[in-house]
């Protein structure tokens, strides 16, 4: 079994990835996302099936705290910031 962190996982490719991971049976997926820009809506169909964590993943002491003992084997960083567009 493949532990896998995603973070922006609740966004448009983040929630694709996820669908993606979790037909793989014995994937564990977590998600860590704010929902700034991506909807737990867009996790709608799986959400039973993952472990989802509601917060900034640049606060490390909640990530510390979360994760602190769980070793992941794959990490996918899916997270951005928002760009002002001029």
């Amino acid at each position: 079994m493949k532990k896998i962190l995603i973070i922006g996982g609740a966004g448009f490719v983040g929630s694709h990835l996820v669908e993606e991971l979790l037909k793989i049976k014995k994937n564990k997926v977590y998600v860590i996302d704010n929902l700034f820009l991506g909807s737990k809506k867009n996790l709608h169909k799986v959400i039973k099936k993952i472990n989802f964590f509601n917060f900034d993943a640049s606060n490390q002491s909640k990530v510390k705290k979360n994760f602190k003992n769980r070793n992941f084997d794959i990490v996918f960083n899916l997270a951005t910031k928002p760009i002002n567009y001029s």
